[in-house]
């Protein structure tokens, strides 16, 4: 279910629209579609797409409307109406448009909306824009030029530092966010199409727990249906990168120029280094430690110190290292 504190609900386009607007044909035709999911949550009234069919019984799909590849159009149960397109995920970035967008600022709004709910003990420094309905907690500061988009929940006793930008986010108490930080934009999903590549839209959102810190210049972009979360007590650095629907756990830290790309979770007490690259869909455990310039690209069970380029468990990198260097060390004697 889409969030409608973030997003704008459109006028119900027709099937045919939404096959218009995706490049697609109308395979079979039962219900139409009103709002968005992805195809493991979707329900009765949503459009959703699909790229392989691969490990998936398409007779429980409940959506009302699915893009899909011709060769899974007669498998859908009768109830959804399917869509073919050979480019599922791109046709789905074009069709969603129809049926919703982010919530934006309208033209006649003023700096500080006279629909948002703001404490009298916030404090906000001149030059900040709040949109409409956005609510804000007792005891928290804002410094300027910070923007924050309609709907933003922001708790008590946060701060939030000068030229951050804000939207599409739920932030709880104490949570502190330093100058430059980009909250809720979309993230890097790409849809490759008849025209060449296309952002594939987010309708997604950003959680940031009790006691947050996110540093200078971080960017956390929000989820494409589900939420990126960081949760209560997670330290994040300056000029660090969190991708779309990622879930940091409780009481983790991550250094400086370090990037966790999308849909990967981290267990809670995780520690990473600086400047570490973690690679996507990876499941790494609790009270994990990865050494500074790490590259992962593996998931990491519970406990485990791993380190290295890629990385791997640190005794094997250690020793891994040692010999290269005595086979180096060998060579230039000779």
């Amino acid at each position: 279910m889409l969030d409608e504190r973030f997003y704008e609900i459109l006028a119900t386009p027709s099937l045919n629209d939404l096959a218009l607007a995706g490049g697609a044909t109308i395979a079979q035709e039962a219900e139409n579609a009103v709002s968005l999911n992805s195809f493991a949550n979707a329900q009765s009234g949503d459009l959703t797409f699909l790229e392989s069919g691969k490990g998936i019984d398409l007779n429980e799909c409940s959506a009302s409307v699915c893009i899909a590849p011709e060769e899974l159009a007669n498998s859908f149960p009768s109830s959804t109406s399917v869509l073919v397109s050979k480019t599922p995920r791109w046709s789905f970035s074009k069709a969603a448009l129809l049926l919703a967008v982010p919530r934006s600022f309208s033209s006649s709004s003023a700096v500080v909306s006279d629909s948002a709910k703001i404490s009298q003990s916030a404090l906000i420094a001149p030059n900040v824009t709040i949109g409409d309905d956005v609510s804000i907690g007792d005891n928290t500061k804002i410094a300027p030029g910070t923007v924050i988009w309609p709907g933003v929940k922001i708790g008590k006793n946060c701060f939030i530092g000068s030229n951050c930008t804000i939207r599409s986010a739920l932030i709880g108490d104490n949570v502190t966010i330093y100058s430059g930080a980009t909250i809720g934009e979309a993230g890097f999903g790409l849809s490759i199409g008849p025209d060449g590549a296309m952002d594939t839209p987010h309708y997604g959102r950003v959680i940031l727990q009790d006691y947050v810190s996110i540093g200078a210049n971080t960017c956390v972009d929000r989820g494409v249906f589900s939420d990126t979360s960081i949760l209560e007590r997670s330290k994040i650095d300056n000029l660090c990168h969190i991708s779309h629907n990622v879930e940091i756990g409780a009481h983790s830290v991550i250094a400086a120029h370090s990037g966790v790309a999308g849909s990967t979770r981290i267990g809670s007490g995780t520690q990473i280094g600086g400047a570490s690259s973690i690679a996507d869909h990876l499941v790494i455990g609790k009270k994990v430690k990865i050494g500074g310039n790490s590259g992962l690209m593996s998931n990491i069970p519970d406990g485990e110190t791993w380190a290295g380029y890629p990385a791997k468990p640190i005794k094997k990198w250690l020793r891994e290292s040692v010999w290269l260097s005595n086979q180096i060390k060998n060579k230039n004697t000779k």
